[in-house]
């Protein structure tokens, strides 16, 4: 399975992309959301891990560009925690 992994923190993707890898998975990582939603929209991913707080467009904005042409899974990783938020999402 391919998965792309959308987080800023380089520290915690490496973690996550690590260990998706042990398990055999195949991980591509991108740490922007602009360069995410390229890679989602250019790449043949089965799985989206995608941070909901990202520096340039958040996770709530790739989500939305990507539903606008993909129904690929989308997993939402967040520290947000507000009930407007996890709607939104």
């Amino acid at each position: 399975m391919k998965i792309l992994l959308i987080e800023d923190e380089k520290k915690l993707a490496s973690y996550v992309q690590k260990g998706l890898n042990s398990e055999g998975f195949v991980v591509d990582v991108a740490y922007t959301g602009i360069d995410g939603l390229h890679l989602a929209t250019e790449g043949n991913y089965e799985l989206v891990i995608l941070d909901g707080m990202l520096p340039d467009l958040d996770g709530l904005g790739v989500l939305a560009a990507l539903r606008q042409n993909n129904r690929i899974p989308v997993l939402m990783l967040t520290a947000r925690a507000m009930v407007e938020d996890l709607v939104k999402g």
